[in-house]
């Protein structure tokens, strides 16, 4: 099937006025990237990242987004707030950016079709291609729309998981804690 990904990254500038002179100025918060999954001009999915650097705000920036991204931030996050080194290559510094995939979807109708796993498959080299840089994905594997439904205990939610998690091992994703998953590029 053949289909396209265009992203866009969601910017807040906002421009500050003193004395008749205008700055542009950017919040320091996580800059949301949404990728519009079309075919033949129809929408059939999308996906949701956040670029997010990796300084001393990057555990407050995930938990301003969303008790989720709160959760993946406490897993992964030191004590200053960073991402601790050891998840890391060696020279990562706060001045990378990390993306951190908070979901993908695709219309019921067209799922089973591969969209979602040649997406994930080639999200490095698409993200690269497009921002110019892409070393590091965080993303956490889990059944959200089950648990909420059938209660995260469930055997459906920890089988989801696994399926997840083995999805995106396929895709070159390593598990680093629990259900939380990096694809590296040093």
């Amino acid at each position: 099937m053949e289909f396209e990904v265009s992203f866009t990254e969601l910017n807040d500038i906002i421009f500050c006025f003193d004395e008749g002179e205008c700055e542009p100025y950017e919040e320091d918060v996580a800059k949301t990237i949404i990728g519009k999954i079309t075919t033949e001009g129809k929408k059939i999915g999308e996906i949701r990242l956040y670029r997010v650097y990796n300084d001393n705000k990057f555990y407050q920036i995930c938990d301003d987004i969303s008790e989720d991204m709160g959760i993946l931030a406490g897993l992964i996050c030191d004590e200053s707030g960073c991402i601790s080194k050891n998840l890391l290559f060696e020279g990562a510094d706060e001045f990378d950016s990390v993306f951190v995939l908070d979901n993908i979807t695709i219309d019921e109708e067209y799922q089973g079709n591969g969209i979602g796993s040649a997406i994930i498959a080639n999200l490095q080299k698409m993200l690269e291609y497009k921002f110019e840089f892409c070393r590091i994905i965080f993303l956490q594997a889990s059944d959200f729309e089950t648990g909420h439904k059938l209660g995260f205990d469930s055997k459906e939610y920890i089988e989801g998981n696994k399926r997840l998690m083995d999805f995106y091992k396929k895709a070159g994703f390593k598990t680093v804690k629990e259900n939380v998953m990096i694809y590296l590029k040093p």
